[in-house]
């Protein structure tokens, strides 16, 4: 009886052994199939060329634009001498696309700024520069041209305490921003026109 123990005693150890191992290897095959077939979502071909059509005005004429849609990407191309303009910098030209792109509201499109000679410069993703390719890309001027926009373009909510209300006999007017504001609208209640 003796000797039947540790021959159980070593194939349960065997058998639990067996089990590990073969978790352990299943869930590394599950994580490589998961990596190797994860598909990137990306802007549909409809999405890209309506961004496109942002830019179809004089300001842009001279730059050259192309749709990558397997990429859900729009690609840009600085006009010939352009980047070596003196009075055209590269961060207002991003600053401009990072607006744009950030008022069409498509979280999958990404644009690409290149070169007249096709060397990449920068990469937008939502408004934001994720990856810059060039030393003449300033990331935080870019950002915090955006971020100043959103600030002064975002409807703030007050408080009514914050603004006290003026008040002219029974109607109570909000408080004006300029004195030509604050004529025309008392003119406006009394109901004379200037």
């Amino acid at each position: 009886m003796r000797k039947k123990r540790p021959v159980l005693l070593f194939w349960l150890i065997g058998f639990f052994l067996l089990l590990i191992l073969s978790v352990t290897i299943s869930g590394r095959i599950t994580t490589e199939i998961v990596h190797t077939k994860t598909e990137k979502i990306v802007a549909s071909k409809e999405s890209v060329d309506k961004f496109r059509k942002e830019f179809s005005t004089y300001w842009w004429e001279d730059y050259k634009f192309e749709a990558d849609y397997d990429q859900g990407e729009l690609v840009i191309y600085l006009p010939k001498g352009k980047e070596d303009n003196q009075f055209t910098n590269i961060d207002d030209v991003l600053s401009a696309i990072s607006l744009r792109q950030y008022q069409f509201k498509d979280k999958r499109l990404t644009v690409l700024l290149l070169s007249n000679s096709g060397e990449k410069l920068a990469r937008l993703k939502n408004g934001k520069v994720t990856k810059g390719y060039s030393d003449k890309v300033d990331k935080k001027v870019v950002a915090s041209r955006l971020a100043e926009w959103k600030k002064t373009n975002t409807p703030t909510k007050t408080s009514d305490s914050s603004h006290p209300k003026k008040t002219t006999g029974s109607t109570t007017v909000p408080p004006a921003t300029n004195s030509s504001e604050s004529s025309s609208t008392s003119s406006h209640l009394s109901g004379t026109s200037q």
